[in-house]
């Protein structure tokens, strides 16, 4: 990334049905944060399973220092039951938001990432959710000045992220 991206100014709701403040809730972590949606037929789970595997492996003070934020894309579907039901399979930790469409894009941009596109689906299937691939990585320092697409291998992960935590404190 050659210039940082500040977090969004994003108030969304979490699995609880409370408002969580992305920017006052994560002041001072290291924060990974991906939008995709639970009925996403692979990106999705795939980064999580993988995001899971590494929080595992991380050294308890590096796993403290870290918030895992998934943003839904799929509102509709994804309810907070449902979203909060996925994400504890990968890891209980990890924490779902959920809010307007508009909102979403709006972060989006902020964040230099495309919009989600809802592309239907034909003959009674479901729709599939276009949405982008990347997780951007903010620093305690409310900045992301990493963006990691879609099939970074978990030992890189694993040691860029205590990196990124010393970097940015």
């Amino acid at each position: 990334m050659e210039v940082p991206i500040l977090k969004p100014d994003l108030v969304l709701t979490d699995t609880e049905g409370s408002f969580y403040d992305l920017r006052a809730e994560t002041d001072g972590y290291l924060s990974l944060v991906f939008f995709g949606y639970t009925n996403c037929p692979d990106v999705c789970p795939v980064h999580m399973a993988t995001l899971a595997g590494v929080f595992d492996e991380l050294a308890p003070e590096v796993r403290d220092a870290m918030k895992v934020i998934f943003v839904s894309t799929d509102p509709e579907r994804d309810t907070p039951d449902r979203l909060r039901q996925w994400l504890s399979a990968y890891h209980p930790s990890f924490l779902g938001l959920r809010g307007e469409m508009e909102t979403i894009n709006a972060a989006l941009a902020e964040m230099k990432l495309p919009g989600v596109a809802v592309v239907p689906g034909q003959h009674g299937s479901e729709p599939i959710i276009g949405h982008p691939s990347a997780v951007l990585v903010f620093g305690r320092d409310g900045l992301a000045r990493v963006r990691y697409p879609f099939g970074v291998r978990r030992a890189d992960w694993i040691n860029d992220l205590p990196l990124l935590l010393g970097e940015s404190s």
